[in-house]
């Protein structure tokens, strides 16, 4: 009975994935990465800049100035993001009413991928890839736990999540 079904769906997953979504850029938790230009004092197990060039770092500076890689701190924080595809709801309205759940204004429901829960558990924030997002970027944080969403008989699984505004 499954069977007769695989080619509705099939069209419908391509469907969703060439014509209704959107990327959105997850923001991971920053992580503190040794400099790769300087070596590091650790006196008093305190890390900082010796202010010394590490041989083949990306910058040379004469010994004694700070390090011009990581402003004489000895480390740099980095921030790792990635762009995941899937559809996004959102509502000019105060609320959006979708599945018996009001949202509220300033939030986005995603819809995408089972494949990308873990991505997004693991997230600090989302901003959505628009077409004003090279001027500005709104934050979302991840409001509750991953629902799923699919049809059961669907070979590819879909979760939604909303995110609300931070800023």
């Amino acid at each position: 009975m499954v069977k007769k079904y695989d080619s509705y769906f099939t069209d419908f997953n391509n469907m969703v994935t060439d014509h209704l979504e959107e990327d959105i850029k997850l923001i991971y938790p920053e992580i503190k990465q040794e400099c790769l230009n300087c070596t590091l004092d650790t006196f008093v197990g305190i890390s900082k800049s010796s202010g010394k060039y590490k041989q083949g770092g990306p910058i040379p500076f004469d010994q004694g100035m700070p390090c011009p890689y990581c402003n004489g701190e000895g480390h740099k924080i980095i921030e790792k993001t990635e762009n995941i595809p899937g559809r996004i709801y959102t509502s000019e309205k105060p609320y959006l009413k979708v599945k018996n759940v009001n949202i509220p204004e300033g939030a986005i429901l995603f819809i995408c991928r089972l494949q990308f829960f873990s991505k997004i558990m693991q997230a600090k924030y989302m901003i959505p890839v628009t077409e004003i997002y090279n001027y500005t970027n709104e934050l979302y944080e991840l409001n509750g736990q991953p629902e799923s969403v699919s049809f059961v008989i669907n070979p590819i699984k879909y979760i939604s999540c909303l995110w609300t505004k931070n800023r």
